[in-house]
């Protein structure tokens, strides 16, 4: 399709290719992508073929084309929901592994617990999710049930059917992160509450049994519900990081429900990092073979427990101590799993200057002795625990090979390893040789999806790196590869080009730009680090259009990282803010061809025949202002206009987009303030001509409280708010907008489920973000049919091309 069209046949409409940007343009919309596609399909039975709104068809054989007769949906429905494509959301905080099915905890509400099919070790994939109240950090997973444990909530979901887990109920505890299930109750470690137990044995509705004060646990074991094992944590640590008071306490539960102190050891550091980052999800403590194994400021340690009364330390493995790190991205033993008479570490992550990022050739390229210096190795470790007081290291899975950036978790199940990081996702190893342990497969877990949008015919999505998506059919869309990026994100990062196997990501670590290549849907990777940093751009031909905000020294930041410095890596010029235009015939290396400065930063373009309008703020960041640009001249672009607002306010998240439509440019505003509209019509004078809102009767679920990202489908303008879903408002008269209806996820009752973290669309369907994935919905659509004289190019295409 993509060799016949536009090489041998072009339809035209007035003179204007009607599936080029001059054609969008033409129709009052906006943007560096065409609003009508070309779509290979067999036209031989002309009469009967249907084409749906947003595409051309084009039978280059018989060197016809035809357009979209329409769709509408019944008169009463606006939007319908098709299905939606599961993709990973926030952080896995815990991971337990049963009959090859993968259960997270995942820090949110809309993915609550997170179900993987990954019987298939070596292709894992989404197989369900349930949403939870509150923010989830650990999971206890029973015969039946999952108890997600967020803070002083108790989520309960039935897991009898993993692959279609139920919501039951969400209830608050008087528990803390930590929790062991055993004897059919949850024992809480409560810290200065005391071991707090629940009664689960009706698992639908745990009970509150008792509170024990012997204690004040910062996490425990128990192997059979009767002797449990606790840490206690002590004062605060000293300018050694020891710990004053930290034991190891054994206590007994009787038959009668008594409760006694068996034993305690103490001497032991600070049992979370000394920055106070408990690291809710790792299980510090473990107990096996008449030993206890656990985690402290000082290193791993192994007590020998066989005489309860008598707790004594064996062992210390010094190197595996706890130690500061951001976002508690730590060093040392976070996180234990044993099995049989092996005990598998999760243990954090190597120097931070090593990227350890398998989508990127780099990495296969560099061998380990490559690697800068480090002071500690992360990774996964093996102890042999059969002389559990002497535990002997059978294996280390380097991070800096795992390319897995920080390992946070671990679980066995066989011979499969599962490891988790908090910022990649899930992966698997193949460990039934540990001298040859292998990588099998990986998912992504972690980043919120709040983006995605239509490049050509792919779905390209954001969460923690870039899912590329099949977009059409609709019913039959689908993750065809995904990417890490090796940065957080927040709202649209990427920029690409229809047809181009190249695309930019921006880094939320202010480390520069990612190019990646996307010629392989299924297996995009990052080619460069350090090509131009901006905040959003425009790609449009053989120039890109790029925001600036701030002025940082690429190089340098590279320097410090230890990074490889690519040749793509260009200074965007002397200007600390305002428009900046590269010429990118060669991605691989953008070249900075001239520039405007602004008095504020730029955070989002919208480009428009020979003008670029530019959104930004000014007065030190007090007030908004929208730029407008002439750029007829790439080489030689001028200021034209400017209109400045009384206060700056550019959406809950910041500013995601703008839309240009028509003579008209909508703002994003939060709190509840509406959406600016501007009157472009003279582009030197930009002026407020109203201000957009709606609210229900009571302010609630209904309201647009904090617009993100808009897309206009026919008369229908649809407008992403990040808290209440999609708004749907009528357009036809575009100074007088008539609310609609608000779109939400259909088969969600949580309130997340309403975010509307960006919607973008193409003819018949829009694509509502809602983080841990991403919704379809048919939509109304007109006739794509121009209005002007249409003809058309052909030129003789060969046999059989397509």
């Amino acid at each position: 399709m993509r060799q016949a069209y536009g090489a041998g046949f072009t339809i035209l409409a007035d003179g204007i290719d009607v599936c080029s940007v001059s054609y969008t343009w033409k129709m009052g919309r906006s943007g560096d992508h065409p609003i009508l596609q070309p779509v290979y399909q067999d036209l031989a039975n002309y009469e009967q073929a249907v084409v749906e709104p947003g595409f051309v068809a084009i039978d280059a054989q018989l060197g016809r084309f035809k357009f979209s007769q329409g769709n509408r949906l019944a008169p009463d429905i606006n939007a319908r929901f098709i299905q939606r494509i599961e993709m990973g959301n926030l952080d896995p905080w815990c991971v337990e592994v049963r009959n090859g099915l993968v259960f997270t905890a995942q820090e949110e509400e809309t993915r609550g617990l997170q179900v993987v099919d990954a019987r298939d070790p070596a292709s894992l994939r989404y197989a369900a999710s349930v949403p939870m109240s509150g923010y989830p950090f650990f999971l206890l997973l029973g015969e039946t049930h999952a108890y997600l444990i967020a803070g002083d909530l108790l989520g309960v979901a039935d897991v009898t059917d993993p692959l279609r887990p139920l919501y039951v109920k969400s209830m608050p505890v008087h528990g803390s992160l930590k929790a062991r299930l055993a004897d059919r109750r949850i024992f809480f470690a409560g810290g200065d509450r005391g071991v707090i137990v629940y009664d689960v044995r009706d698992p639908d509705d745990p009970e509150l049994e008792e509170v024990v004060s012997l204690a004040k646990p910062f996490d425990l074991d128990t192997a059979d519900g009767r002797t449990f094992y606790l840490l206690e944590d002590g004062a605060q640590p000293s300018k050694e990081g020891s710990g004053e008071g930290s034991f190891l306490k054994i206590l007994a539960r009787d038959e009668g429900g008594g409760w006694r102190e068996l034993g305690r050891l103490g001497g032991f550091g600070r049992f979370g990092p000394t920055g106070g980052n408990s690291l809710a999800g790792c299980h510090r403590i473990r107990v096996a073979n008449g030993h206890v194994f656990f985690a402290d400021t000082r290193g791993l340690h192994s007590v020998d427990v066989r005489d309860p009364a008598r707790p004594r330390l064996a062992h210390t493995v010094e190197a595996l101590k706890i130690q500061d790190e951001y976002y508690g991205l730590g060093l040392g033993a976070l996180d234990l799993c044993v099995r049989d008479n092996l005990l598998f570490i999760a243990a954090g992550r190597s120097d931070p200057a090593i990227r350890a990022n398998r989508d990127f050739p780099h990495f296969q390229q560099r061998k380990k002795e490559d690697w800068p210096e480090r002071r500690f190795v992360g990774g996964v470790y093996v102890f042999d625990i059969s002389q559990a007081g002497a535990p002997r290291l059978s294996a280390c899975l380097d991070e800096a090979e795992m390319g897995m950036h920080t390992v946070t978790n671990v679980a066995v199940e066989g011979n499969i390893l599962y490891a988790c990081s908090r910022i990649m996702g899930l992966a698997t190893w193949d460990i039934s040789d540990l001298a040859h342990i292998r990588f099998l497969g990986r998912i992504s877990l972690a980043g919120e999806v709040e983006y995605a949008h239509l490049v050509g015919d792919l779905l390209l999505a954001e969460g923690n790196g870039l899912y590329v998506c099949r977009a059409f059919p609709a019913d039959k869309a689908e993750i065809l590869g995904y990417c890490w990026t090796d940065t957080w994100l927040m709202g649209q990062m990427s920029f690409a080009r229809p047809g181009s196997p190249y695309l930019w990501f921006q880094s939320l670590h202010g480390d520069g730009m990612r190019l990646l290549n996307i010629s392989n849907p299924r297996r995009p990777y990052i080619e460069e680090y350090f090509v131009p940093p901006f905040t959003w751009a425009a790609w449009l031909g053989d120039h890109l259009y790029a925001a600036k905000a701030g002025h940082h020294s690429w190089e340098e930041q590279a320097r410090q990282q230890k990074m490889p410095i690519a040749a793509a890596a260009r200074r965007t010029g002397e200007i600390v803010n305002g428009l900046v235009i590269y010429d990118v015939r060669d991605p691989r290396n953008p070249n900075p061809v001239s520039q405007v400065s602004t008095e504020g930063p730029l955070s989002r373009l919208e480009l428009r025949g020979s003008s670029v309008f530019a959104l930004g703020t000014g007065d030190g960041g007090k007030k908004q202002v929208v730029h407008v640009f002439d750029v007829s001249n790439p080489l030689e672009p001028r200021a034209l206009g400017k209109w400045v607002g009384d206060y700056s306010d550019q959406g809950l998240m910041g500013s995601w987009r703008m839309l240009l439509y028509q003579d008209r440019l909508f703002l994003p505003m939060s709190e509840g303030r509406g959406v600016r509209v501007l009157d472009i019509s003279d582009l030197t004078k930009p002026r407020l001509k109203y201000v957009l809102s709606h609210h229900d009767r009571t302010f609630g679920v209904h309201s647009l409280m904090s617009a993100n990202t808009f897309h206009v489908a026919g008369d229908r303008l649809f407008i992403s708010d990040y808290w209440h879903g999609v708004h749907v408002f009528d357009v036809s008269a575009l100074d007088r907008p008539v609310y609609l209806e608000t779109l939400k996820s259909p088969d969600r009752t949580f309130s997340a489920w309403s975010y509307g973290t960006s919607v973008s669309g193409y003819g018949r369907y829009i694509y509502k973000t809602a983080f841990g994935g991403v919704d379809l919905y048919e939509v109304s659509a007109p006739p794509e049919r121009p209005q002007g004289r249409i003809s058309s190019w052909v030129r003789p295409v060969k046999a059989g091309a397509q």
